[in-house]
């Protein structure tokens, strides 16, 4: 009976505990925890979109080439009132002066004195804070072309030289160096800076020889190496004539000749510098030159002519005329022209066969 009676107690304590705690749930709810949002600050300084262009990509030394930056947003929209600046340590800039406009484009550009290739990026600095623009381009920085002669000959006539090079195009100017010594240690004249492709040296000497070089500028002031030099001699004196021996005529007169009869003539011809040809020429009753012998050589100084008495002209292609005129042309390496004239070979006259008429 106390075991049963203890039992029912413990029950009912039990009871009351559960609902005494189910009361405390009822009038106290428990409520979710809240959890507030967080606002995280970050500085985005990194663009993605927008880009650069270089026009031209490949420029001389000072020739300057135009940077074009166009920011953009992410759906590629060009965004207006940027401030832009162009970046590179080794190149002269000329940075944008306007903000971007409405298709988010300014505008700046670059130059090198130097050699060499660099790589032009761009900043934004729109904010206070610099944002890096990724797209980056490389420019090329070439030297300026080497202008190039006209070969030279290896001997000028007279006392002058006009020497002509290759254009480079518009814009660009020459300046033409001569001198005495293939190093050029002291030059002897100058064209100063001109436009054209050729310029004159004058008051040369004979027989010295002069060495030439030109380099060219840009409309930008660069300026190119040396071109290779070129040289020529000066030779203002042409070549001399002198008559050594004329042959004589033998026994053949204006009637009576042997067509096989050869008279030979001996001139000495020298050049003070190169001689070229030496000529031997005829004069006909008209005043008129003509080859009346290809039988004359050089050795050494001296011109062998050997004529045939049947190659004269002849007078009714039956007889010897009683005189000859003869001349001798010489021309050096450089062109110069001697003619000498006035060779005479004298032919004696001869008695014209009187023809009897026929008896009939």
């Amino acid at each position: 009976m106390k075991i049963k009676t203890a039992i029912f107690t413990i029950f009912c304590l039990f009871l009351f505990s559960v609902s005494n705690a189910y009361a405390q749930i009822e009038s106290h709810p428990v409520i979710p925890e809240q959890i507030d949002d967080v606002v995280v600050n970050a500085l985005i300084n990194v663009d993605l979109y927008s880009t650069l262009d270089l026009n031209p990509v490949t420029v001389e030394i000072f020739q300057p080439s135009t940077v074009t930056v166009r920011i953009l947003s992410p759906s590629g929209v060009g965004i207006p009132g940027r401030q832009i600046i162009i970046v590179n340590s080794g190149l002269h800039i000329t940075q944008p002066t306007e903000v971007t406009d409405l298709t988010g484009r300014t505008t700046g550009s670059v130059y090198s004195t130097g050699v060499t290739t660099y790589t032009v990026c761009a900043r934004d600095i729109t904010f206070g804070y610099t944002i890096y623009i990724q797209n980056c381009k490389t420019l090329y920085v070439v030297p300026v072309a080497v202008p190039t002669f006209l070969p030279e000959p290896a001997y000028t006539k007279g006392t002058t030289n006009t020497l002509i090079w290759g254009s480079l195009g518009a814009g660009y100017s020459y300046n033409v160096e001569i001198s005495e010594s293939a190093d050029f240690s002291t030059v002897l004249g100058k064209s100063g800076w001109i436009s054209n492709t050729s310029h004159q040296f004058t008051s040369l000497e004979n027989g010295k020889m002069y060495f030439y070089r030109v380099k060219a500028r840009n409309a930008y002031g660069g300026v190119s190496a040396w071109s290779s030099t070129v040289f020529s001699v000066q030779d203002s004196e042409p070549p001399k004539i002198e008559i050594v021996s004329i042959g004589d005529i033998g026994n053949n007169d204006t009637v009576e000749w042997d067509s096989n009869f050869s008279v030979q003539m001996i001139f000495k011809v020298t050049d003070n510098l190169q001689l070229s040809r030496a000529d031997f020429l005829c004069i006909n009753s008209q005043g008129n030159t003509y080859t009346c012998s290809t039988d004359y050589r050089l050795e050494g100084d001296n011109l062998i002519v050997n004529v045939l008495l049947r190659d004269l002209q002849r007078i009714s292609n039956i007889y010897l005329r009683e005189e000859y005129e003869f001349c001798v042309e010489a021309s050096d390496a450089a062109n110069n022209i001697t003619r000498l004239c006035n060779i005479k070979l004298n032919i004696p006259k001869g008695e014209v066969p009187v023809t009897k008429p026929p008896i009939v």
